[in-house]
């Protein structure tokens, strides 16, 4: 019961959890382009592109453009044991993407962009279970790409919008 009540009052009082917003980009025309070392991430953003309804193209032209530019990984200890090991860490990851957007006419509706994402998680490290930590790493590092991927579509649709609200 007290649940029920919690979850009533917070949606009465305008909470509203981060990311449920839905995007859609059904009908967008999407170049996505990315170094060799981000291959993984940009096919991951074009799977997710075309779940939202997007068309990818694999040309330059009359379509937006998402370029992923640059990833950059950092690990730092937050606490340390008795012996100076790292008992706990945290992981960063931010991604610097570029967005170019253009209307059916082949119009650039604005200059490139630049964004810049980032994910930072903390998490036990436990230096006996190298091999195991080290794949924890990378399932994190694959978790707040995906978070990142989710972030990038929906500033591709807010762009999108506040440009052709201009153009209207």
């Amino acid at each position: 019961m007290g649940m029920l009540a919690s979850i009533l009052f917070m949606s009465g009082c305008g909470f509203h959890l981060k990311g449920t917003s839905i995007t859609s980009l059904t009908g967008s025309q999407i170049v996505v382009d990315s170094s060799e070392d981000l291959l993984p991430v940009e096919k991951r953003l074009e799977n997710y592109l075309l779940s939202l309804g997007a068309k990818l193209k694999s040309s330059e032209g009359s379509f937006d453009r998402i370029a992923l530019v640059s990833q950059r990984s950092q690990k730092r200890a937050l606490l340390l044991d008795s012996a100076g090991r790292a008992t706990e860490n945290a992981l960063k990851i931010e991604l610097l993407v570029e967005f170019q957007l253009f209307d059916k006419q082949k119009n650039q509706l604005l200059d490139p962009v630049k964004h810049r994402y980032s994910e930072t998680r903390s998490y036990v490290y436990d230096n006996t279970q190298l091999l195991a930590m080290k794949n924890y790493e990378q399932e994190l590092t694959q978790q707040m790409q995906q978070e990142m991927i989710v972030k990038i579509a929906q500033t591709l649709n807010a762009l999108r919008l506040k440009e052709f609200s201009r153009a209207d």
